[in-house]
């Protein structure tokens, strides 16, 4: 396997990701607000949900649940090099007035405090 980074602005490469992103949030978090007050509430939470919940579910796709599926692959998997990979990008920027800064035609919120200010990010 090889990641490969997705293009950007091409919402079509990332549906699996987005399709999991929204799996959780309706599946574990919905109407779960309530219970769901510190840090670790969402830590216990998700410790219980991927055990009880999504790891047993059966998949329709390959039908086995991910549970059966990672004694499959297991033997399969190598251990991570030791080294990081170097993903940063640097740019300089100016925030904007609105505390914004703008990096690949999108925007994003810093502190107020460093509005009107060049960075580096």
């Amino acid at each position: 396997m090889e990641p490969i980074a997705c293009e950007a602005r091409d919402p079509e490469s990332k549906g699996g990701v987005e399709n999991g992103v929204k799996y959780v949030k309706r599946n574990a978090l919905a109407g779960r607000d309530e219970e769901l007050q510190a840090w670790d509430d969402y830590r216990h939470l998700a410790i219980d949900w991927r055990d009880n919940v999504a790891n047993v579910r059966l998949l329709d796709r390959i039908g086995q649940t991910p549970q059966e599926r990672f004694l499959v692959e297991k033997p399969a998997l190598r251990q991570l090099p030791s080294h990081g990979y170097n993903a940063d990008e640097f740019v300089i920027t100016h925030v904007r007035s609105t505390a914004q800064i703008e990096f690949d035609c999108n925007r994003y919120s810093v502190p107020p405090k460093f509005a009107r200010q060049c960075w580096t990010s």
